[in-house]
């Protein structure tokens, strides 16, 4: 419910604070899947009917996103990669983001969970072998001191890009 309030409140916020002759009939929210979906496909129904205002959420990667605000065709960015991660990743893309011109607002966490069957003889994995797994550097159980068997990777069908080693 906190989050609820809080992304509410934010929003309610960011168009109250900006230079709007009349209030949105649209809030254009971009980044990534998972993030999009739980901050703000947690709260759209409500909001929706709260405020007459409908949110558009386009669901691509958080850098995508984040190249869509600074050409104007989102009004909002989700993410869970740092800032600093998503202008490296639009240069690395070719669009240079002048950071001075955005701010950066944390209404909300979520957490990752692993799950490893327990015939798995790997008893933990730190956070840079778990990123190692999740972008594909290591495929296999034995490089991380398990058996001699090739790791699957599933995704959830709201998370299209991959961890980010930054």
């Amino acid at each position: 419910m906190k989050i609820l309030n809080l992304v509410m409140c934010t929003l309610a916020w960011l168009f109250c604070s900006t230079a709007f002759a009349e209030a949105p009939r649209e809030i254009k929210i971009g980044g990534g899947g998972a993030s999009c979906k739980q901050i703000f496909g947690s709260i759209q129904d409500n909001f929706e009917r709260e405020t007459g205002i409908h949110l558009a959420i386009n669901t691509t990667t958080p850098v995508q996103g984040l190249i869509e605000l600074n050409n104007g065709s989102a009004d909002i960015v989700a993410s869970p990669l740092p800032f600093s991660s998503m202008v490296k990743g639009a240069a690395r893309n070719g669009v240079i983001i002048d950071s001075g011109l955005f701010t950066v607002r944390n209404v909300g966490k979520s957490n990752v969970l692993v799950f490893v069957h327990k015939s798995n003889k790997v008893a933990g994995l730190s956070k840079k072998q778990l990123q190692d797994i999740f972008s594909g550097k290591v495929r296999n159980w034995k490089q991380v001191g398990g058996d001699n068997q090739q790791i699957v990777v599933v995704w959830g069908v709201s998370t299209r890009g991959r961890m980010s080693s930054s």
